[in-house]
């Protein structure tokens, strides 16, 4: 995850909505560690610990493939080793949720 939180402030104030909140239940809190992420809607997903002190935005990335697409869906596996993303033009990106690295990305279609 990209560390920026001049950009995180920054998608806040444009008012890009929130389309999805994911809590990462299987994740150790700490004051550094992102538990919760905000997907946006222009594709943007922030990571946010859950420390009442420094509830800042930790980073973010992009889980669209391409700028003019949006945000889709997201999930992740229930031992929170993966993250799932969708955006509008059928991209399927898996990650690596305690690395943030992207692992596979595949376009799904209509009858697949």
């Amino acid at each position: 995850m990209v560390e920026d939180q001049s950009r995180c402030d920054e998608l806040q104030q444009d008012g890009v909505g929130v389309e999805s909140l994911i809590y990462l239940r299987r994740r150790t809190i700490h004051d550094r560690t992102a538990v919760l992420l905000s997907c946006l809607s222009a594709g943007q997903v922030l990571g946010w610990p859950m420390d009442p002190h420094h509830g800042r935005c930790l980073g973010r990335f992009l889980a669209v493939s391409a700028d003019d697409e949006s945000f889709g869906a997201a999930a992740v596996t229930d031992d929170n080793e993966f993250l799932i993303t969708a955006d509008s033009h059928g991209y399927v990106k898996a990650r690596n949720a305690r690395s943030h690295v992207l692992m596979s990305s595949c376009i799904v279609t209509a009858g697949a």
